[in-house]
């Protein structure tokens, strides 16, 4: 008898038919960072190196696209590449503060979501248009669960209430009694519920 396909085959058989082209023949590409709360740090040693390193494969990047804390590090990089290591020093030192107190991230009226969203507000400019078309932010519709990739901000205050709802774990991000955040009215929470890692089916995507 046939055995099921693996999760690998499956994968592979999910996967756009645009990924069949070798990455060096793409004129253009996508880069997608993953919502991983603190370990965005790691994001930040990513976008470091490939700036360093790579500068040639960073010239053909036409999207950014990012959840929960990735979409944060994906705004820094749209937006404000020369602040990412002020961004990153930020992030160690409110680490640091962490772990001197006793219940860490836990301890009433510490929310982490707010705490790195505040952090990236700081260093944002104020003309945020490079973001259009390019920043891609995930977030999950907090009734329907279903995904929406957000890529036109009105101003700038939009954007950063996009950036807090992709980050927003109800009840821990804010508190229990804590309203959900509203985009275009509608309720909104961390897109790593239903798109962790956004890509392209139209551009071949390079995912952290």
């Amino acid at each position: 008898t046939d055995l099921p396909p693996s999760k690998c085959e499956q994968k592979a058989e999910c996967r756009p038919s645009i990924c069949d082209i070798p990455l060096a023949k793409h004129a253009d590409l996508g880069l997608s960072l993953a919502g991983c709360g603190f370990i965005s740090t790691y994001h930040f040693g990513v976008v470091k190196c490939l700036m360093r390193n790579g500068k040639t494969l960073m010239s053909r990047i036409r999207r950014v696209s990012g959840s929960s804390a990735g979409s944060l590090v994906a705004a820094m990089l749209v937006l404000a590449p020369e602040e990412l290591d002020r961004r990153m020093a930020a992030i160690y030192e409110m680490g640091d503060r962490l772990h001197s107190l006793p219940f860490g991230a836990l301890i009433p009226g510490f929310y982490l979501g707010e705490q790195l969203v505040e952090i990236v507000d700081k260093l944002l400019p104020q003309d945020i248009s490079e973001a259009n078309h390019r920043l891609f932010i995930s977030l999950t519709h907090h009734k329907t669960r279903e995904n929406r990739l957000v890529s036109v901000y009105q101003d700038r205050d939009y954007l950063i209430k996009c950036l807090n709802a992709s980050c927003y774990i109800p009840m821990y991000s804010m508190g229990i009694t804590a309203p959900v955040p509203l985009i275009d009215g509608q309720p909104y929470v961390d897109g790593g519920y239903t798109n962790n890692l956004p890509d392209y089916s139209d551009l071949r995507t390079i995912t952290v």
